[in-house]
């Protein structure tokens, strides 16, 4: 994990709280999960840490029970730096005309920004993937259990 850090949108830290109440997680077990103090953890819920390391978001993500997406979404892009929102740097990508122009584009990003949105849509597909065969399986379900009444 770098120690590149990330700012985060306003209601980072009570969205931290809120998953960590929801886990039934005290600060102190959290601070611990996180190898931290659980200062440092009042001060992310509090709003006082601004820019909480990679490291900590990402056990943010794995002990609260965030999917990548939803951890990339809560932690928003950084105002002023050259790191985008993976959704709006695949629009951007898209928009472009032809398929020459989208890889040269694509070449351009930094390889941990590439990696980035690829993991982002790989997890978006993989979500959608889960949802179709959810709702095949409650078809099936509801179709066989109409079947033999």
């Amino acid at each position: 994990m770098d120690s590149v850090k990330r700012e985060v949108l306003p209601t980072f830290g009570a969205e931290v709280r809120r998953l960590r109440l929801r886990s039934k997680m005290s600060q102190e077990k959290l601070a611990e999960k996180l190898s931290v103090s659980r200062e440092t953890v009042s001060d992310i819920e509090r709003g006082v840490t601004k820019r909480p390391g990679d490291d900590i978001l990402e056990g943010i993500e794995i002990h609260l029970g965030l999917t990548r997406l939803q951890a990339h979404e809560l932690m928003g892009a950084v105002p002023g730096s050259d790191q985008e929102d993976p959704s709006a740097i695949l629009l951007r990508i898209a928009a472009l005309p032809d398929h020459a122009s989208r890889m040269a584009e694509w070449a351009k990003l930094p390889d941990q920004l590439r990696l980035a949105v690829y993991q982002w849509s790989q997890d978006l597909l993989l979500d959608a993937a889960l949802r179709v065969r959810e709702s095949s399986l409650q078809t099936n379900h509801h179709q066989a259990n109409g079947a033999g009444h």
